[in-house]
């Protein structure tokens, strides 16, 4: 990746960083685990004690509210970055 692409792609991750800061705790902290630790859903579960089917509804909604708030002042590359993690596979084990 040369400099600037490497640039403009930080720049979008703060942008959505920013966008993530205005999601109520649960979604966000459910977000930031499983995208940016990598975290399972059952590690998630276990980290804050609610079910495994939780975590999962948790993380649909949160992304749900996350593409919202993007839709509002994204661009069209902020918003392939989120369907993008859509189409990684799920960490449920």
């Amino acid at each position: 990746m040369d400099p600037l692409e490497n640039l403009l792609l930080n720049e979008r991750r703060e942008r959505i960083e920013a966008k993530l800061a205005q999601l109520s705790s649960k979604f966000r902290e459910v977000l930031r685990l499983h995208y940016l630790e990598r975290a399972s859903y059952r590690v998630i579960s276990k980290r804050l004690g609610i079910s495994v089917n939780s975590v999962g509804s948790l993380i649909v909604r949160g992304r749900r509210s996350l593409r919202e708030l993007l839709r509002r002042g994204a661009d069209s590359a902020e918003m392939r970055m989120l369907d993008a993690a859509d189409l990684k596979p799920d960490c449920t084990k």
